[in-house]
């Protein structure tokens, strides 16, 4: 008996120095992000998503941008909740005199992103305890490395650089699948609230979790048919049938409870959302402000009604399925696998339960394979659908809308892999659906004549594209050659071969990959935007002094294509407000002699501004328009 205890004693301790170490690569992994990249930053390179979060903070912070937010469509204002304190801290710092006011938004720029990545640390600590509940059969130091490289994915660690909603969304898919988790076990009165806020705080984030937050209510209202016993428990007949009776009353209660709850909070985000648009947006066109919002995607639904509507659906389905299974070296399309076969015995009996009406039993680990599923589904479709059509080859693969899931179905997909036979025929099965989606898209591209490509939209290829490509076929063909190799090297070295010390190392090496394509995502995608912005902050810096001297210039802003770098102007003056002239205003004369007017730089009126103007100061991507004199005094 003795021996037993000790060997128990020994089993623990080896399991909880395993996921030790697995807390501490991912503490030093955060920590060497903040040293590395924290300094370097400077303000928003990611207009006008960026822009948007901060624009919402601004406006509860007692700003008005309206000038500049006209040019934006709406943004949901949950992950502008974080940012508001944070702008409110540093401007009580600027004004007790221990910020300069030029560097307010770049210090609260950088306070952001180590909230950031804060959240990626929690993430990751959440996504072990996650597969330690779901596989606590499973050898530890095997699911750390799982957990690893699903904490590792590079949009996580790539999109906690910016400030992004895409950090927080990660977090609260996870705290959702947990709280279902424990539902399941529990179906209380309190789960039920924890569950119906997680959800409802992830959809004030980003509007398109509401595909997550339906398939949650499914799963949870279908409880309702089904008595959800996790395992037969001992005693009389009559005791089980009393217990099983006690827990549907209580599934059933708090299935009501999670359906109001639910509903009182969609209501309130509805509210919250109008007052927002009218604070943030003032008279901002409809047909802008509404790109993000329900308005704008309900066209796209009357399009289904036609072949070409039908047509960019599905190639907007293929390039999505054909990026997130190129990112994920074929791990995506064998989580699928791993998901539908344990969630489509739960559909088959809930259908049998509503059938026959006699509460069928049904085993709730069930229940939270068809949540997952469920979940994939409509993010997935709900991202199709609102970038079908959309002329750039980045939104036809855009893959920043269903990474959110990626984290956790890719350790489920290695999951598949290690326990199952049949792999190789799965993966020629797999290799054979990723040349046919890719020929799909590539069919598309080539005949809609579809050229414009931004690697910041499909950062989970953007190291096998490049930056810009010199070709359209480049952006589809070495990846899906890359990712090719990748299914065949990650099916051969973790299924194939059985000594588990090969295993270990192919489990390091994809870890040790992804991270290593974040860091060379974050050298060439963000750092040199973020160089850049050094330039846009000059720029700023001398508005503020001009405006300081004379506080009656005024400053304007000429309107062109490229809204985005007034945005990035706007965030560097956060007390002012610009004025925003439209594209189509020629006369340019009418202007008083000491207005101050930003243009881009690339703009097509830029010689005849510069007869207009005593001087031109220009940054990488803005110029400052302006006189030398006012008001008789020489600057």
């Amino acid at each position: 008996m003795g021996d037993k205890k000790c060997v128990k004693g020994v089993q623990r301790q080896v399991k909880a120095g395993a996921w030790n170490w697995y807390k501490r690569i991912l503490c030093l992994v955060c920590m060497v992000s903040a040293v590395c990249v924290l300094p370097k930053m400077q303000g928003i390179i990611f207009p006008p998503d960026e822009y948007g979060y901060w624009t919402n903070a601004a406006a509860m912070t007692g700003h008005d941008w309206t000038g500049v937010n006209a040019l934006n469509p709406y943004y949901a204002f949950g992950y502008s909740l974080l940012l508001a304190p944070i702008l409110r801290v540093v401007e009580a710092l600027q004004k007790t005199g221990l910020l300069p006011i030029a560097e307010t938004m770049t210090v609260a720029y950088r306070i952001a992103i180590a909230v950031n990545i804060l959240l990626a640390l929690f993430h990751g600590m959440l996504l072990g305890r996650i597969l330690r509940r779901l596989f606590a059969k499973a050898e530890e130091k095997r699911l750390v490395l799982i957990s690893l490289i699903g904490a590792f994915y590079p949009s996580v660690l790539v999109y906690m650089q910016y400030t992004l909603s895409e950090v927080l969304l990660n977090l609260m898919f996870l705290i959702i699948v947990w709280r279902l988790l424990c539902y399941q076990e529990n179906p209380g009165r309190k789960n039920a609230v924890l569950l119906a806020l997680a959800a409802g705080v992830m959809y004030l984030v980003h509007m398109r979790s509401v595909g997550i937050w339906a398939a949650l209510g499914i799963v949870i209202l279908a409880n309702v048919f089904c008595s959800g016993r996790m395992v037969q428990k001992s005693g009389t007949e009559e005791e089980k049938n009393e217990e099983e009776q006690t827990r549907q009353n209580c599934t059933k209660q708090s299935a009501w409870i999670f359906l109001l709850l639910s509903i009182m909070i969609f209501a309130g985000a509805e509210v919250g959302k109008r007052w927002m648009q009218a604070a943030v947006y003032g008279d901002t066109a409809l047909a802008i402000m509404s790109v993000n919002d329900y308005g704008g995607q309900f066209g796209k639904l009357s399009r289904l009604l036609t072949f070409s509507g039908c047509l960019d659906l599905t190639i907007s389905c293929a390039g999505k399925l054909f990026y997130l299974g190129n990112t994920s070296f074929g791990l995506f399309y064998f989580a699928l696998f791993f998901v539908w076969k344990r969630a489509k015995r739960f559909f088959q009996e809930l259908w049998k339960a509503i059938r026959e009406r006699n509460g069928s039993a049904v085993f709730a680990e069930d229940g939270f394979w068809a949540f997952l599923l469920l979940a994939v589904v409509f993010h997935f479709l709900i991202s199709a659908v609102g970038l079908m059509g959309n002329g750039r080859i980045d939104a036809i693969l855009y893959g920043r809308y269903n990474e959110t899931l990626m984290p956790l179905c890719i350790c489920l997909g290695l999951v598949e892999m290690l326990r199952e036979t049949g792999l190789w025929r799965k993966a020629v099965y797999i290799l054979v659906l990723h040349g046919a989606l890719m020929g799909a898209v590539g069919w598309y591209v080539q005949t809609k004549g579809v050229t414009d490509y931004l690697p910041d939209f499909a950062i989970g290829i953007a190291c096998a594209a490049g930056q810009r490509p010199e070709q359209i076929r480049q952006i589809l063909n070495a990846p899906y050659l890359t990712g090719s190799v990748g299914i065949l090297l990650l099916v051969w070295l973790v299924a194939g071969v059985q000594r588990k010390k090969v295993r270990f190392v192919a489990l390091s090496v994809l870890a040790v990959t992804y991270l290593g394509m974040a860091v060379q995502i974050t050298r060439t995608n963000i750092l040199p935007h973020q160089a850049d912005n050094s330039g846009d902050r000059q720029i700023a810096a001398t508005i503020r002094q001009l405006q300081e001297k004379d506080p009656e210039r005024r400053l304007y802003l000429l309107h062109s294509d490229w809204n985005e770098y007034a945005d990035t102007l706007q965030f560097f003056l956060p007390e002012k407000q610009i004025e925003v002239i439209p594209e189509e205003k020629t006369d340019l004369f009418s202007m008083e002699e000491n207005a101050l007017l930003v243009t881009y730089r690339e703009d097509d009126r830029e010689e005849a501004l510069k007869l207009l103007y005593q001087v031109t100061e220009s940054s990488w991507h803005l110029n400052l328009h302006y006189n030398k004199e006012t008001g008789g005094e020489e600057e």
